[in-house]
């Protein structure tokens, strides 16, 4: 999965703020499929594609192609793509707005502690 996602990510050129995003959506996804729920082989990837691409899709006035992806991700068929990013929209109840406490919560992880005033 860290190989496929690097790839995609370096072929597709995606800006920050679309990854940003898509760390999102991830955590959206994630609180909607069951725990313990079992998928096929590449779920993992399915979910990862459909969710850069609708951050995309959101973010930009000029996103790539659903051809293009088709592409960048190499194992998966135009109908797959667009059936990806149904299933997603989907999932997510056509809600792609969030706010910046939302992007803070999912970056909490990657920044540093603020720092510890004493006096």
């Amino acid at each position: 999965l860290e190989r496929f996602i690097r790839s995609l990510v370096e072929r597709s050129r995606v800006h920050t703020a679309t990854l940003l995003s898509t760390a999102v959506y991830l955590e959206r996804v994630a609180a909607r499929i069951p725990k313990g729920g079992e998928g096929l082989p590449d779920t993992c990837h399915r979910i990862f594609l459909a969710t850069l691409i609708i951050a995309s899709k959101a973010l930009n006035d000029s996103s790539p192609k659903n051809s293009h992806w088709v592409e960048y991700a190499r194992f998966f068929t135009a109908a797959d793509v667009i059936m990806m990013e149904k299933q997603l929209l989907a999932l997510l109840d056509y809600n792609l707005l969030f706010t910046e406490a939302d992007l803070m919560d999912e970056l909490k992880p990657f920044l540093p502690a603020p720092a510890v005033q004493t006096t």
